[in-house]
Order: C-alpha cells, then sequence, then structure tokens
C-alpha cells in the first residue's frame, strides 16, 4: 500500500537520489521541499516517488516528477500527478507549467498544451531548474488550474 504526502526536511537526500539514478536535475529540491509530495511505501515508510512545484506567485513549475521504476504503473503515476495538481489547487496557483520530453502525450491528455518559451512568466524564468530543462530539450507546457476538474485530480 501506497502513501502520498506532503515532503519534509528529512525526505531531501532521498528525493535527491530518486532524481539522480533517475538522471533528473535535483539541484533547488532543498529550496522548494515545503511545495514537494512524495509517494511512500506504508509498511516501511521508503520513499518510491516525489514531484514539486516551485511557486512563483500564482504560477508553478510542475518537476522532479519520479518513481521508481519497480512500483510504476499507470494508476501510481496519476495518482501522483492527480496529487500535484490538486496540491497546486490547494496552493492557489492559476497555471502550472512543466517542460515535458518523452512524456509530452501524458501531459497533454491531462489538459497542458504546447507554448512557446517567450510566454512564460519573468519570475518563472529565473528558476535554475527551468533553465537545466530547457538545456536538456523538451517541450514546455502549461495549463490553466481553473479548467482542470477535480475528476481529473
Amino acid at each position: 500500500m501506497f502513501l502520498i504526502r506532503r515532503a519534509e526536511e528529512r525526505d531531501i537526500t532521498p528525493i535527491c537520489q530518486l532524481l539522480c539514478q533517475a538522471g533528473l536535475h535535483e539541484e533547488g529540491v532543498d529550496k522548494h521541499i515545503d511545495h514537494f509530495l512524495v509517494i511512500e511505501r506504508e509498511e516501511d515508510e521508503q520513499i518510491l516517488g516525489a514531484v514539486g512545484i516551485e511557486v512563483y506567485g500564482d504560477e508553478g513549475l510542475l518537476r522532479s516528477f519520479v518513481i521508481e521504476s519497480e512500483v510504476w504503473n499507470g494508476k501510481v503515476g496519476l495518482e501522483l500527478f492527480g496529487a500535484a495538481l490538486s496540491f497546486a489547487q490547494y496552493l492557489r496557483l492559476t497555471k502550472v507549467y512543466l517542460f515535458a520530453g518523452v512524456t509530452k502525450r501524458f501531459f497533454e491528455e491531462a489538459g497542458f498544451t504546447q507554448v512557446p518559451w517567450e510566454v512564460l512568466p519573468v519570475e518563472l524564468k529565473k528558476s535554475d531548474h527551468i533553465h537545466h530543462a530547457r538545456e536538456k530539450g523538451g517541450v514546455l507546457m502549461v495549463t490553466s488550474l481553473s479548467q482542470v476538474k477535480q475528476s481529473q485530480v
């Protein structure tokens, strides 16, 4: 059985280890840990996945979506992703941006649309994570949380 919860300071190292294992950028996790969620196995509290949101005013950047391959399946992925969007709504964010690579189609199905770099708000352009993601390639996408139905989340 799995539990999704807000991350705490003690979760920084396990989150960074997961990201490194997946070849993802871990810089800045410590600065945004208050806006991370983790998925853990209830019986041993081992962290098996994470997703973070960098908050800039009323807009956010979804980042660091990772789940251990041993537990990955569509249901677990959708639950963590849905929890992240619900969390963004709880934070009263109006829009959420992300960089997508091979997962572009998944995010399109979830209501995200591709946008050019130029539409990214100035505050979000200051994110170290966004610059690293842009260098690696991928597509900038956005969704308006007012359009996300509770049933999708």
